[in-house]
């Protein structure tokens, strides 16, 4: 039953994007005189008229370490980021997972996906931006999470060694499968940072508060910051060290924090 309620979801929200996506990409703008409108539109145009191969980026992310003999022990970290960037809208999906055991006994098994649609308002530093993010942990008191939400971003540093965003919205989260099996009003308060210290290095740092706005004492927040280094430009390969943080302050019996740190191996496509 929850992994169809789950699917029922997934499924009305690709529905409803689908919809929404072909009858903007065919139609013409009703709103012609309204600038947010016609830059929205133009956007949903660009996006669906261009090859689905074009501006695309990815990296690809491992790191491995275990054991054999009187300790058996297995660790895996991996992730997969897909960016694609157009004149008017940036889209990136993320997908985090890691899995440990020890003597065969696993103690750690999470995965984390998140998808995020920027719209670029021309020349303004303002954006709009719509999310989504499902995370799943074994050892949660919950099988699954969804989260979504939509609001305004604003960009305070733009240029080729930094970048300073913030974010600001509405959403809504629920945990299926737990004993808080309902939809949850959500403010979003996001940062994302980016800093390139040398032609080799570069620092990032992506923070996401999650307050129930009719209890502020509710709340959930992710960190994810790392360090990247640059060891092979012909290969494009990298050394990164990344920290991923998740908080709740109503862990259901759990531990409120959730620290997975990894040192993995990194490879781009551009």
């Amino acid at each position: 039953m929850q992994f169809r309620s789950i699917g029922l979801v997934a499924l009305s929200c690709f529905l409803m994007l689908s919809l929404c996506h072909t009858a903007l990409a065919r139609s013409e703008s009703i709103f012609p005189s309204i600038p947010l409108v016609t830059e929205l539109y133009e956007s949903e145009v660009e996006m669906w008229s261009s090859d689905w191969n074009s501006g695309w980026g990815a990296s690809y992310e491992l790191g491995l370490n275990g054991a054999e003999g009187n300790a058996t022990n297995f660790n895996l970290s991996t992730a997969l980021k897909l960016t694609r960037t157009l004149e008017s809208r940036i889209t990136t999906l993320d997908l985090n997972y890691a899995q440990a055991s020890n003597n065969n006994i696993v103690i750690r098994d999470f995965a984390l996906f998140r998808t995020r649609n920027e719209y670029l308002l021309g020349e303004s530093r303002w954006s709009i931006f719509t999310e989504g993010m499902l995370e799943y942990d074994r050892f949660q008191a919950f099988d699954f999470r969804l989260t979504m939400a939509t609001g305004l971003g604003y960009r305070f540093i733009d240029n080729d060694t930094t970048t300073l965003k913030t974010r600001t919205g509405l959403g809504t989260s629920r945990e299926f499968g737990g004993p808080n099996d309902e939809w949850k009003p959500e403010l979003v308060l996001g940062l994302d940072f980016k800093h390139k210290l040398t032609d080799r290095q570069n620092l990032y740092l992506t923070n996401d508060l999650y307050p129930n706005w009719t209890d502020f004492g509710d709340f959930r927040m992710i960190t994810d910051a790392g360090w990247q280094l640059l060891i092979d430009e012909e290969t494009r390969t990298s050394l990164k060290v990344g920290v991923i943080n998740r908080h709740d302050s109503t862990p259901q019996g759990q531990k409120a924090n959730d620290l997975n740190y990894s040192l993995l191996l990194m490879w781009n496509t551009k």
